[in-house]
């Protein structure tokens, strides 16, 4: 998203709160960054019907030619399925591993290692 790309929740009326001036003002959320923290908590709000704004300065996904690592343990789904989101990414996924699996910023898959038993 662009730097002035704001991403917004559903049409759920916003809080709405006096000011100084006796004005009523809706508020808000703002998350800066569109990470994977900054969209869990969007999410999570959102599911509370707390409105919320994501500023995030990135274009695009590949704007950053850095990696990305994401480890979850055996739980992990479960916050996932909190959030609504689990079976987006068991579709999306190259696989569930017991082990690491590499993928570049263009979603190819370049290693995987898999954990053998007893291995740490």
């Amino acid at each position: 998203m662009d730097s002035g790309t704001r991403s917004s929740s559903s049409s759920v009326p916003a809080p709405q709160s006096e000011v100084s001036d006796g004005a009523s003002h809706e508020q808000s959320f703002v998350i800066i960054g569109a990470g994977i923290g900054g969209l869990s908590l969007a999410l999570a709000l959102q599911k509370l019907s707390i409105p919320v704004v994501v500023y995030e300065r990135d274009t695009a996904f590949d704007s950053r030619t850095q990696g990305y690592s994401l480890t979850m343990q055996k739980d992990g789904y479960s916050a996932l399925e909190a959030l609504g989101v689990a079976q987006q990414v068991r579709d999306a996924s190259p696989g569930v591993t017991k082990g690491s699996t590499a993928i570049s910023n263009k979603g190819k898959v370049l290693w995987v290692h898999e954990r053998e038993a007893g291995e740490g």
